[in-house]
């Protein structure tokens, strides 16, 4: 069994981190040699990441930027597993070198503009020699399925609390980088509408657009970038107002926790949400539609709001919880690293 390098080049805690995390955690647990390294550090303070790992006891490491550091700190042997367009060319220029052998994956749902959609092009065509893993469909058509479409997951564990929440107030949630394509905008403007009702509207996360919508919409509460893990529980439903979307692991989280998701069909959602069976699934950009998911949600019986909870926890452990996914991974990186 030889040894496995998570390998990113981060500044902050979004979707990407949050994978990775899991996916060291669930290595771990099926007593996979594992270590994260980070390609540099972007502030004094340690990454937020370091700190979650350590208390996993899982090893973390920076390169300081250096390519040397880095195959200094990657053991023998190594499959290095590359997140993102930085990481995977740093991975497949050691690949080539024959310093270790790289599984690059891609997230990158939005090609960005200018110099990054350079950098996310080189990426994907340098990915044609290789065999790459795809957390959406969108990117998987890009790819021209080279490789394979691995679904994103969440290290699944039973709901202990009563699916019943007896509380006077609901609360509405976003959960995301809020910038342009996640489009928190019209979650504020959703929330303009139910003023004065039982709910209230909360954003966790930070981004370019985060003091603009605090100061135009003074009744949703702004959390910043927050921890999730002990704010689910606070959570009632998710909405996701996304114009360009691959499968958010907000989503999973939230529904591996029995909370429902109201979100617009983009990217790979439609697979996972079943419109009125686990969530509400409604067509992109219809805010309209989107007020009328909430309001059915807030007018159904406790009775019907506790199966809603129960068939979205059910779809996690069934279809995208680590003992699922997970084994699919380990299948599908070099021979060597499976033995």
């Amino acid at each position: 069994m030889t040894n496995i390098t998570l390998f990113v080049d981060s500044s902050g805690i979004g979707g990407i981190e949050t994978h990775i995390i899991q996916l060291a955690k669930a290595l771990k647990a099926k007593a996979f040699p594992v270590q994260v390294i980070l390609w540099k550090r972007y502030r004094s303070e340690p990454h937020i990441i370091e700190s979650s790992l350590s208390n996993m006891q899982i090893p973390v490491s920076c390169a300081d930027g250096s390519v040397q550091n880095l195959r200094d700190q990657v053991l023998p042997h190594s499959t290095l597993h590359t997140h993102g367009y930085k990481a995977n060319l740093i991975g497949k220029f050691g690949h080539s070198l024959g310093w270790w052998k790289t599984v690059p994956t891609h997230h990158n749902g939005d090609l960005g503009t200018g110099m990054l959609k350079l950098y996310v092009k080189l990426d994907e065509i340098t990915s044609q020699f290789f065999s790459p893993i795809s957390v959406s469909q969108e990117i998987f058509n890009r790819l021209k399925h080279k490789g394979i479409k691995l679904k994103n997951f969440v290290n699944y564990e039973p709901v202990t609390q009563s699916p019943l929440r007896n509380k006077l107030t609901s609360r509405v949630a976003f959960v995301g980088r809020l910038s342009d394509e996640k489009d928190p905008n019209a979650f504020c403007q959703l929330a303009n509408q139910f003023q004065g009702r039982n709910c209230e509207f909360h954003v966790y996360g930070e981004g370019a657009l985060h003091e603009s919508l605090k100061n135009a919409y003074p009744t949703v509460l702004f959390h910043g970038q927050t921890a999730m893990e002990s704010e689910w529980d606070n959570i009632d439903l998710l909405c996701i107002t996304s114009k360009t979307e691959g499968l958010p692991l907000a989503v999973l989280e939230a529904m591996s926790r029995g909370i429902p998701i109201a979100a617009f069909g983009v990217g790979d959602l439609p697979e996972i949400i079943k419109d009125g069976f686990n969530g509400w699934l409604i067509p992109p950009g219809n805010l309209n539609k989107m007020h009328d998911a909430v309001e059915q949600w807030l007018s159904l019986h406790p009775f019907q709001t506790a199966g809603m909870m129960y068939h979205a926890e059910r779809t996690i452990k069934n279809e995208y919880s680590q003992d699922v996914v997970v084994p699919q991974l380990l299948s599908h990186y070099p021979s060597s690293s499976a033995d």
